[in-house]
């Protein structure tokens, strides 16, 4: 299975992709910082248990990757860029462009609630200070109805959509059956 690490650098430098690699997945990560492609190398290179199976680390955009690789993997993860991008659109058409017919496209993201404004700035930046200081901008959070719309003009279609939630005292994430801080939303391009 090939799947694209979209924005594979932030936050965890690659650890998402080195997950997905151990589970056996021809994983390549795309990223528009240098410095995070250099941090996921570097931490994929101390990784004993991935060996041969080292993802592939490519400093390029969506945006520019998609033009020589569409239809080419058979899942994509974005989990939290679209809300770091400006073009939202061109970034969600990139994304289903390089996802093969029949293939799925994964989205995680804060809703755009004031709640979530509140938890993700106010206390995840300036209170808790476990991001950093204007990581987060309220006005790229999306509304899980929005990004559907977007999905849905590229022909693809929501499978399913559902709540998450972050405990920094535990550093974890947990599904909840409320969408009101952020939300996964699983798609499918259509064939």
């Amino acid at each position: 299975m090939k799947i694209l690490d979209v924005g594979c650098g932030g936050g965890g430098g690659g650890l998402l992709s080195e997950s997905l690699a151990m589970c056996g997945a021809e994983v390549t990560g795309v990223d528009a910082s240098k410095e995070f492609i250099e941090v996921a190398k570097s931490h994929s290179s101390k990784n004993k248990r991935l060996m041969n199976k080292r993802p592939t680390y490519i400093l390029s955009t969506i945006e520019e990757h998609c033009n020589e690789f569409a239809d080419s993997y058979d899942a994509i993860i974005a989990s939290d860029v679209i809300d770091h991008v400006n073009e939202q659109e061109l970034f969600v058409e990139s994304c289903a462009r390089v996802t093969k017919p029949g293939g799925k496209l994964f989205f995680m993201a804060p809703n755009k609630t004031r709640f979530a404004q509140f938890y993700m700035i106010f206390m995840f930046e300036n209170l808790l200070k476990c991001f950093p200081k204007n990581a987060n901008k309220y006005e790229k959070f999306i509304a899980p109805n929005h990004l559907q719309d977007m999905l849905e003009t590229n022909d693809c279609y929501v499978v399913s959509t559902r709540g998450s939630f972050y405990y920094p005292w535990s550093q974890t994430w947990a599904w909840t059956h409320t969408k009101i801080l952020s939300y996964a939303i699983e798609a499918v391009k259509s064939t």
